[in-house]
């Protein structure tokens, strides 16, 4: 390629991405804060990126905060987005392929549907959203085709890839089997250094890194909550800490509460982690019979971790470090109170012995423990609070969710 070809390449490029961040501007507010609802739909970077240049002092120059909430201008959100050329936030070979596809797309009538596809293709594999992807053909199109392009067969063509494709980012589906933590000497200093290691620390930047978008209201999160982390047959306990588990009323299946919650059933503060048998078993002191004990944990899907002692801030920290988001955090849930209850999903564990053999001595006693973490939270059958309760005025709510509706 001569160096004439290639300015020119280089100048269509230009003139390509200007279109684009000239579509993304007219959108914006004129202060784009960290919390705004459209900010993912739009804007090619997430606000956690962003944070992290802010750090090194190369985000956006012009900015403003509201409490605590930070907010940039439009013009120096876009001046940061033109100079640090981010459109994705997957593999940069990917994202040269699809820019490739994108500069060399042909007018309708000469290949055009078959070099979308193409186009498209790479743009999932670069982990681009839906949004940008559209936008992006949109204005790549070239004019002078044999027929005018509908929107909808962009729309096809990317949902088509998506649902092809099984990397593709909005609709990751990942595979919850990590290898048990290595045992820590000294929990303190490793925390400490996990809390430093990460960039976010509020819920905005958090509620953006959710791998599901929690794009619904805080009184809807139960429903969700059970369609996401419960299969339909699964028995669950809902109700009040000291509250008997009863067969149909406290204790119903995943669809029986959905069911419930649409018909406007009356809440409750908590809810046991683990689906149960519906048989009864001994209670831990051996004295009485009930339905909802440790002994009556059916399925190990899941397991509870909660920190008492550290600040809401260093609690974000944590789970979104580089290290504990090795994790297979399935959840966090705002408690309605100071904590944040952490849901980690648990593979091959099949009984109480495994329980104890795999979860308490080795993930409890030997890693979350010397961390900090509520020792209390290490039995099968532990309450957390129940998303979308209404405790003295304020949400137990979900805060962050990685789990796909099927294959739970």
């Amino acid at each position: 390629m001569n160096s004439q070809m290639k300015q020119e390449m280089d100048e269509e490029a230009k003139e390509k991405r200007e279109k684009f961040l000239a579509m993304i501007e007219a959108q914006l507010p004129p202060i784009v804060f960290k919390n705004w609802r459209g900010w993912r739909d739009l804007l090619p970077v997430a606000p956690g990126t962003i944070a992290n240049d802010d750090v090194l002092h190369k985000g956006p120059k012009d900015f403003v905060f509201f409490g605590r909430v930070k907010g940039y201008t439009r013009e120096s959100l876009i001046a940061y987005l033109r100079e640090s050329a981010v459109f994705g936030i997957g593999g940069a070979a990917m994202k040269e392929k699809f820019f490739d596809r994108l500069r060399t797309l042909p007018p309708t009538g000469s290949g055009f549907h078959t070099a979308l596809m193409s186009c498209v293709n790479y743009g999932i594999l670069a982990g681009l959203s839906e949004h940008q992807i559209f936008a992006l053909i949109k204005v790549s199109i070239p004019s002078g085709g044999a027929r005018k392009v509908q929107d909808r067969e962009i729309s096809d063509a990317i949902k088509k890839a998506a649902a092809d494709i099984p990397t593709y980012t909005g609709n990751r589906r990942t595979e919850y089997v990590a290898p048990p933590p290595k045992p820590i000497s000294n929990g303190q200093a490793t925390r400490q250094r996990m809390i430093e290691a990460s960039a976010i620390s509020d819920e905005a930047d958090l509620w953006e890194s959710s791998p599901k978008r929690i794009d619904w209201e805080p009184a809807e999160d139960t429903l969700h909550f059970f369609e996401r982390m419960y299969h339909p047959d699964d028995l669950i306990f809902i109700g009040d800490r000291y509250e008997a588990g009863v067969i149909g009323k406290t204790i119903r299946t995943a669809k029986d509460w959905i069911e419930y919650f649409r018909h406007d059933g009356q809440s409750a503060p908590h809810i046991c982690i683990n689906p149960l048998s519906g048989e009864l078993a001994p209670t831990k002191s051996g004295d009485n019979m009930t339905y909802r004990g440790d002994l009556c944990v059916k399925t190990f899907k899941y397991c509870l971790v909660e920190f008492d002692d550290l600040t809401r801030e260093d609690q974000i920290r944590f789970w979104t470090s580089p290290a504990a988001q090795k994790l297979p955090i399935a959840c966090l849930v705002d408690s309605g109170g100071k904590s944040i209850h952490a849901w980690l999903r648990l593979s091959g564990v099949r009984s109480m012995d495994d329980w104890v053999k795999k979860i308490k001595s080795k993930l409890y006693d030997q890693f979350l423990i010397p961390l900090g973490v509520d020792a209390a939270c290490s039995n099968p059958a532990r309450l957390s609070r129940l998303p979308g309760h209404l405790r003295d005025g304020k949400y137990q709510r979900i805060l962050w969710m990685n789990t796909p509706v099927e294959g739970r």
